[in-house]
């Protein structure tokens, strides 16, 4: 009866246990249309969690040339930064999202006039990178941010990591209604 209240809600063994659940009840994943549509939304604002991102990127802004946005979406995090930190024109930001997503992050971009947006499905293209961003992704890639950059033929200069859960306590799997 509990798991029938609580449908997709709770705590799950593994993520292909917590996909099946979900899958009952939501019928599309990161692929949902409104997904897209939720991100562009996303570039028009400016949330109180991109703040310490604001202040920590302020100094180093000008000197920016190369980023990394790993699940970036539509590059909505590019727009909504660029806002405030007025980015190079040398910049190239890259942003890494599933596959299926590179088309809308272009036009996304087109409509924009903006043409220092990349897409990249290639965890390798961070290498070497002035800024690794993850907002309020990370926690949807395996293996952990750690063995992530441990494949990077070199370190990113810097990296961010912003709006994601962090805990020192034994790992939990959860749904995220997006």
């Amino acid at each position: 009866l509990l798991e029938w209240l609580l449908a997709y809600y709770g705590t799950f063994p593994s993520i292909e246990a917590a996909s099946a659940s979900a899958a009952r009840y939501i019928p599309a994943s990161h692929d949902h249309p409104k997904q897209m549509s939720l991100h562009a939304n996303f570039a028009e604002v400016t949330r109180e969690s991109d703040y310490p991102v604001l202040f920590f990127l302020s100094p180093i802004a000008s000197e920016l040339r190369s980023v990394f946005d790993l699940g970036g979406s539509v590059g909505n995090l590019f727009f909504q930064l660029d806002r405030h930190l007025h980015f190079s024109r040398e910049l190239v930001w890259t942003v890494h999202d599933l596959s299926f997503k590179r088309e809308a992050m272009l036009e996304f971009a087109r409509r924009k006039n903006e043409d220092r947006l990349r897409f990249s499905d290639q965890l390798l293209s961070a290498s070497g990178v002035d800024l690794f961003i993850v907002a309020g992704a990370i926690h949807f890639f395996e293996p952990n941010l750690a063995d992530l950059l441990k494949r990077l033929e070199r370190l990113p200069k810097h990296v961010i990591v912003n709006r994601s859960p962090f805990s020192d306590m034994e790992d939990i799997i959860t749904v995220h209604d997006g």
